[in-house]
């Protein structure tokens, strides 16, 4: 069995439960964007291609310099949503 578990995913996505400043009310943050938003995003083709890779390495960028910090789920999807458009004609 070649699948992760929500659970590992998550772990590799380097999740945190954080505290909103309301309350008692948590959200959850990535540093990567988890499983579901990407397979639900236009970055997930088939195969790594160079867009992936450019994202990926100007997102390591961001953080390595201090430019970046852990996402919500819905954060990630404004991050990563503008390919999807491209692979819905390419698939229809």
């Amino acid at each position: 069995d070649d699948d992760l578990s929500q659970s590992k995913m998550a772990k590799l996505c380097i999740t945190y439960q954080i505290y909103t400043g309301h309350g008692l009310q948590t959200a959850t943050v990535s540093w990567f964007p988890p499983t579901l938003t990407w397979e639900d995003s236009g970055y997930n083709w088939l195969e790594w291609m160079e867009h992936d890779e450019a994202f990926f390495q100007k997102w390591l960028d961001s953080i390595f310099n201090d430019n970046a910090q852990p996402l919500t789920r819905k954060q990630w999807r404004d991050k990563i949503h503008g390919w999807r458009q491209a692979r819905n004609l390419i698939d229809n």
